[in-house]
């Protein structure tokens, strides 16, 4: 029986089999050939039999194909492993052409030339790679991403490295983009990430509104590129891989120990690429064919550097405050249960319903849980009980004690609203101890216990009512409860030496009258 040939079909099935993960005995046993024929195919050593016969150069020889293979496998291109690996044995057109002969599904899809006038698009996105830093001070180790962008005309490449990919960070990298570009594009074509778009549709999203107050004040406009569609911003998927390779190639063993430090690096990578190497395409680098083509076709940047605006949903609680980064904020109070919009800037919060402003505060840069109300935002009843309760609790304690005065005086200075109850529960406590020592007694123990929260700055009504039982205890242990007797008193019993009887004896004589008798004295 005759060998059976190879054919086209077998070879490609074979193919495609082992990609799908098949082992060389599952596919053999499938397609009825041998296990060598499938290796062969596998390590490259068998060729497509539409071209075999044909005549390989002899620095093929020198090329380890199961190498090139199983690196394509993984994600590289042809073109870095050539650049890496071959760029000295062959031309990249000689390489990507055998590679294509040896392995013929690595061949890419249909390929359209895009073209883009000077200053109309730049495409950003994110990189798949994390550089991880050490921080010196806790021994953590975090990793930035890395954010590129690309001026689409002339090619010219931008990267920087942030903490994280907050909506803050993702539009400080546009800021600082716009700025090394020196210009603004009339288009800026995102990914489909939250940060910049709230809402994906095909023909309409909705761009995050803080990301849409960035593109307003630069005079750019946002247009995503579609879901699962990476063509639509391909020259900055070209960019991150070739700011990605030349990092690793130079920074592959470093140690980074702050985000500042890999951005440094990230500049000589972008400088190297854009003014010292030159472009495959345009024959010349990518920073001169922007200086002449690209530079004056930008806008211009504005005069005023763009404040950073978060866009914050809240619903009014009962009490006309919304809930904002740990703080408290008022609402005119007929908006009570309502959904409003909040406008975080770095110096000030604003409060809007259906684009109208109805309230305007300063910005509180702690996150202690503080009040920060204006007094116009609350109703009528509102407004008497916090102007008439702080002068009542004061005149009450002043009737009390001026010590307890002063201090509550003195917790109304630093925050008013903040210690009405905590004043109230003072008082409480004073008073329940002018009930039980009475005035005198309980001034002294309570000037006592003000005095100790002063001097351990622990003003609590807890901590206060316990002073005032110990001190209260202490004053009873020395009042002197001694009596005072009256020795010349007769009817006082062991008086000094004295005893004297209670008892007294009656006697009834035969007359009917009576006779008392006095007790009797031991001495």
């Amino acid at each position: 029986m005759s060998r059976r040939k190879l054919t086209v079909g077998v070879y490609e099935e074979v193919l495609r089999l082992l990609e799908l993960g098949l082992s060389v005995r599952a596919t053999a046993s499938t397609l009825k050939c041998s296990r060598s024929t499938v290796r062969a195919i596998r390590d490259g050593r068998r060729v497509n039999p539409s071209v075999e016969g044909e005549n390989y150069p002899l620095w093929t020889e020198q090329v380890d194909w199961k190498y090139i293979r199983e690196k394509l496998s993984k994600g590289d291109t042809i073109k870095d492993l050539w650049n890496f690996n071959y760029s000295e044995l062959v031309g990249y057109s000689g390489f990507y052409r055998q590679v294509y002969r040896k392995f013929p599904n690595t061949r890419t899809k249909f390929i359209i030339h895009r073209y883009f006038n000077p200053g109309e698009y730049s495409e950003v996105d994110y990189a798949g790679m994390k550089v991880e830093w050490l921080d010196k001070r806790s021994g953590e180790i975090h990793e930035a991403p890395v954010f590129t962008g690309i001026l689409n005309s002339s090619q010219i490449i931008y990267a920087t490295a942030k903490c994280d990919m907050t909506s803050r960070n993702f539009i400080e990298c546009h800021k600082s983009m716009y700025e090394y570009f020196g210009g603004v594009p009339v288009i800026t074509v995102p990914d489909c990430l939250k940060q910049g778009v709230k809402l994906v549709h095909l023909y309409d999203p909705d761009i995050n509104e803080s990301y849409s107050e960035m593109a307003k004040h630069y005079g750019t406009a946002i247009v995503p590129a579609r879901v699962r569609r990476p063509q639509d911003k391909a020259l900055v998927e070209s960019a991150v891989k070739l700011v990605q390779r030349f990092f690793k190639y130079f920074y592959k063993d470093h140690l980074f120990t702050s985000v500042k430090e890999i951005n440094d690096a990230l500049l000589r990578v972008i400088t190297l690429i854009n003014d010292e190497r030159q472009h495959s395409t345009f024959k010349t680098t990518r920073r001169q064919r922007y200086e002449e083509q690209e530079k004056g076709k930008l806008k211009a940047l504005p005069s005023t550097p763009y404040e950073y605006y978060e866009w914050k949903e809240a619903k009014v609680h009962p009490d006309s405050h919304i809930h904002i980064h740990g703080n408290y904020y008022s609402v005119p109070y007929v908006h009570r249960g309502k959904k409003v919009k909040v406008r975080v800037g770095q110096n000030q919060i604003e409060v809007f319903i259906n684009l109208e402003r109805i309230a305007l505060h300063e910005r509180c840069m702690s996150n202690h849980k503080r009040r920060i109300t204006s007094r116009d935002h609350l109703p009528e009843n509102a407004k008497a009980y916090y102007d008439t309760t702080p002068v009542s609790i004061l005149s009450k304690a002043k009737n009390i004690s001026v010590e307890l005065h002063d201090l509550i005086d003195g917790m109304f200075k630093e925050n008013t609203l903040a210690n009405l109850r905590r004043s109230q529960g003072l008082i409480d406590n004073a008073r329940k101890e002018l009930t039980r020592s009475g005035e005198d007694r309980a001034v002294l123990v309570i000037n006592k216990a003000v005095e100790d929260m002063k001097r351990f700055n622990k003003i609590r009504v807890p901590y206060f009512r316990d002073l005032l039982a110990k001190y209260h205890r202490e004053s009873c242990q020395t009042k002197d409860t001694s009596i005072e007797r009256n020795h010349n008193n007769p009817m006082l019993r062991y008086s000094n030496v004295i005893d004297i009887s209670y008892k007294k004896t009656m006697e009834v004589n035969l007359n009917g009258s009576i006779t008392v008798k006095e007790p009797n004295v031991r001495t």
